[in-house]
């Protein structure tokens, strides 16, 4: 078995401190932490989509809707070279 990796700032430690509070949530609590996830935030949505069609919105967002300093554009999604319509 490999050794685990976790991204700078984490370790075996800080990963079971995380572990162990979402653990000790209640459903109550658990149900909480996933609706202030999808809290509506100004400038922002969140849209539900079939899981088959996430592969090509991945494709998309990867490729045709990035600034060239690598963000994300409306305006570039909504492109005609896209094929999405805004």
């Amino acid at each position: 078995m490999s050794e685990p990796r976790f991204p700078a700032g984490w370790d075996a430690a800080r990963v079971q401190r995380l572990i162990d509070q979402y653990e000790a949530l209640s459903e109550d609590e658990l149900t909480a932490e996933d609706e202030a996830a999808v809290e509506v935030r100004p400038g922002q949505a969140v849209v539900t989509v079939p899981d088959e069609l996430l592969p090509a919105i991945r494709h998309l967002l990867a490729t045709d809707g990035q600034n060239s300093n690598g963000t994300l554009s409306a305006a570039n999604l909504c492109s005609p070279r896209s094929g999405v319509r805004g």
